[in-house]
Formats: C-alpha cells, sequence, structure tokens
C-alpha cells in the first residue's frame, strides 16, 4: 500500500472514530471503541493520542473517551458560513430550465411558507404568482404540506390549532380538515414529496421535496409550479423522480445522513 493510500486510510479512521463517539454522550472505553470500529487497539491508542493532543477529545476519570466543545465549533462554524441560497439557486436554475416553469425555495416561519428564492423561466407566457417574500399558507401549498407532514404528532396538533384561526377555502380543491389533512400527510412521508392540486390558486399545479437539515429536520423545501393543463402523467413521474435527486443532494450538502 502506498503513502497516499496510507494516508486515506488513516482520515477514514480518525473520522470513524469521533462519528463513533458523537453517537454517545457519555462516551465509550476502549473496549467499546474496538466492538464498535472492528480496529485494532494500537490503531484506536494512536488516533486517541493525536486527537486529544489537539482537544478534540478527553478522558473520563472512568475511563471513557468522549468529544469535546471543540467539535461543536467546528460544526456550528460551518452552518453559519452556509448559505442556503446561494446552495440551492443552481439547483433551481437546473429545475426551471428542465421544466420551463417556476421554481420555488422556502422557509417555514409562524404558520407560513416564507419563498426564499424564486426562479422564473425566461421564454414561458404562464408565470406562477410567486415571489421572493411571498408567504403562503401551510395547509393549501405543496411546500406548506411538506412541512407539517415531517411534525410529530403533538406539534401537528399545536400547529393545526395556530392554522385554524385564519384558515380558509382558496379554491373547492383546498383541504381545510384535520383528518383530510393527515390522510394527505402520510402519504406525503410515504412517497417523500407533496402536490398542491389547485389547492391555492386556480390551474396551478405545484410538486414539491422536503430538504432535510443536519438535524434530521424538515428545514425547508423545492417545488416547481406549471399550469395544471400542461401536467401528463409522464411530465409528473418525471419531475418527481429529479426533484426527489435533488432533495437528496441539497440535504447531503447541509449536513443530512
Amino acid at each position: 500500500m502506498d503513502s497516499n493510500s496510507n494516508s486515506i486510510q488513516s482520515v477514514i479512521k480518525t473520522f470513524s472514530f469521533i462519528e463513533a463517539l458523537s453517537t454517545s454522550a457519555k462516551g465509550l472505553n476502549i473496549r467499546e471503541l474496538e466492538e464498535v470500529l472492528q480496529m485494532h487497539k494500537s490503531s484506536i491508542y494512536r488516533i486517541i493520542s493525536t486527537l486529544t493532543e489537539l482537544g478534540y477529545i478527553t478522558k473520563s476519570n472512568d475511563g471513557y473517551y468522549k468529544l469535546t466543545l471543540k467539535v461543536l465549533g467546528l460544526g456550528n462554524k460551518l452552518l453559519n458560513d452556509i448559505n442556503i441560497i446561494d446552495l440551492v439557486k443552481p439547483y433551481l436554475m437546473e429545475i426551471s430550465l428542465k421544466t420551463n416553469e417556476t421554481s420555488h425555495l422556502v422557509m417555514f416561519d409562524n404558520s407560513e411558507a416564507i419563498y426564499l428564492d424564486v426562479i422564473h423561466p425566461k421564454h414561458n407566457s404562464f408565470r406562477s404568482n410567486s415571489f421572493i417574500g411571498k408567504r403562503g399558507p401551510l395547509y393549501a401549498t405543496a411546500v406548506g404540506k411538506i412541512y407539517l407532514a415531517y411534525l410529530p404528532e403533538a406539534l401537528l396538533e399545536s400547529e393545526w390549532k395556530n392554522i385554524e384561526k385564519n384558515i380558509k377555502k382558496f379554491t373547492p380543491n383546498t383541504i381545510v380538515d384535520l383528518d383530510s389533512m393527515k390522510i394527505k400527510l402520510k402519504e406525503i412521508r410515504e412517497n417523500s414529496y407533496g402536490v398542491d392540486d389547485e389547492e391555492h390558486e386556480p390551474y396551478v399545479f405545484c410538486i414539491g421535496v422536503p430538504l432535510f437539515s443536519h438535524e434530521g429536520k424538515v428545514s425547508h423545501a423545492i417545488s416547481v409550479s406549471f399550469p395544471k393543463s400542461k401536467v401528463t402523467k409522464e411530465l409528473f413521474d418525471e419531475t418527481v423522480d429529479f426533484l426527489k435527486t435533488y432533495s437528496q443532494k441539497i440535504s447531503r450538502e447541509l449536513g443530512y445522513n
């Protein structure tokens, strides 16, 4: 094995070690590290020596090794440096180019979906009524229902109470009761995408997918809107497939495993 291969293996072992320690608040002792990592004890001690010297791990009095807050500092710096709009914009542009339709990036706040970025196609007479800064109802948009779908049951009930204060039917298709909504939310979790079938605006059909944060939460979502008359089964299936691919790519870049 050449020196480059040895170096790569050392890096892999080191990060495997860090990831193993990150799973336990108490830390792991040498025996547990051997079991988890399937690594020779001599290699484990070399990594321990290096990471201890650098200040990334510490040893308790009862022999357990755990990560220090220095590791947390690295993660926080990375998160602060991530600009979600810059990260997602190339994907939105690809979506608009592929579909010749409007694509969106949204975040969620105060029972609403907030449009952080919107890419309109250059050559298309149909333009959805979306713009940067626009707020949309969670219960009547594809992206909003995605957010609701991944909430724990107790939080969903609480969120719905807030929604009910100002709920209204925008179109005959708008879902305004929780039991019907729960059926749709279950489908979203099973299929990993959501739709707005003329539920917010007449003649507009929207497909959205979740973006997962490093904590495993749905922090944002992306979507694309079509005129309802244009949507065929072939177009729908094709769009869902590449949106799911983008969802996975972006979520990985956000730190989701």
